[in-house]
């Protein structure tokens, strides 16, 4: 259901695995002290596309004493303000910059959204995907989960299809792992693996997360075998695409199969033999 390759060359690839497999599962499942997390950005979520051009601006003004709200903007500049914040935002979260005031720029973000109109579809839906990881980075999973079902929403309502609502449905189900919902977290990473696929047109590398996530699924839903065979379906892709697949993931596909086969009490069969 999840192969990458048909014919002799998957089938040798996954002996290749299995046979690498058998001589670390059980250091893995002596060194386990926790579940893998979600694949991604601060390691939970996959890295993003961003815009060139950051510009760092203020966030709210005082009291204007015009009539207006504390902080409102005109309707002529909140698209532009939304902008810079985005911008600003994006940069700070995908480790270009380092900035302190992080809370005030998601919460400016927050400010605009809710106070003005913004015509602006696409941008609406990139201003709430990354307000969606700081919260996610921040550890307010309802607010994250709230935020990027937003974004793809926006990005459905104008039938766009890229690797920005690729990854908004990623992180939707990074979320729901997070916190708890495992079998939400699966339906979800069902719809993120297809849409991710259709994206990918000359680089798979990022399938690799959506099937960590999905194997994690799997193994908090205690369906070990599914488990296994989505991890070995992202250790294909590692395997494929060596320099582009972080460590982390790679390592957390493993852990995956080694706690499936433990918990199955199959780490003493041989993995040689394909099914």
């Amino acid at each position: 259901m999840f192969y990458i390759f048909t014919g002799g060359r998957k089938k040798n690839l996954l002996m290749s695995l299995r046979s690498g497999i058998i001589t670390i599962v059980f250091l893995l499942v002596a060194a386990m002290s926790a579940f893998p997390s979600p694949a991604g950005n601060d390691g939970h979520f996959i890295p993003v596309d961003h815009d060139a051009g950051i510009t760092l601006t203020g966030v709210i003004a005082e009291d204007t004493g015009n009539g207006r709200p504390s902080g409102s903007i005109s309707e002529n500049s909140a698209e532009q303000r939304l902008r810079e914040l985005t911008d600003s935002l994006a940069a700070i979260v995908e480790g270009r910059i380092s900035v302190t005031d992080t809370e005030k720029i998601a919460s400016g973000i927050d400010f605009i959204v809710s106070s003005n109109r913004i015509s602006d579809t696409l941008l609406l839906s990139d201003a709430l995907y990354y307000s969606g990881i700081y919260f996610y980075q921040t550890s307010n999973y309802r607010k994250a989960y709230e935020l990027f079902s937003l974004s793809t929403s926006y990005r459905e309502l104008l039938s766009v299809v890229d690797k920005r609502y690729a990854q908004g449905l990623t992180n939707i189900t990074a979320t729901l792992l997070r916190a708890g919902d495992y079998q939400g977290a699966y339906n979800q990473g069902i719809k993120g693996l297809v849409v991710r696929r259709m994206v990918s047109v000359t680089d798979s590398s990022g399938l690799a997360g959506n099937y960590l996530n999905l194997s994690s699924s799997c193994l908090e839903l205690n369906d070990n075998e599914k488990a296994v065979e989505l991890a070995e379906a992202g250790l294909l892709i590692s395997r494929i695409y060596p320099d582009d697949v972080q460590p982390k993931v790679k390592a957390d596909l493993y852990q995956v199969i080694g706690l499936s086969l433990y918990r199955t009490q199959e780490y003493n069969k041989s993995l040689f033999s394909l099914p």
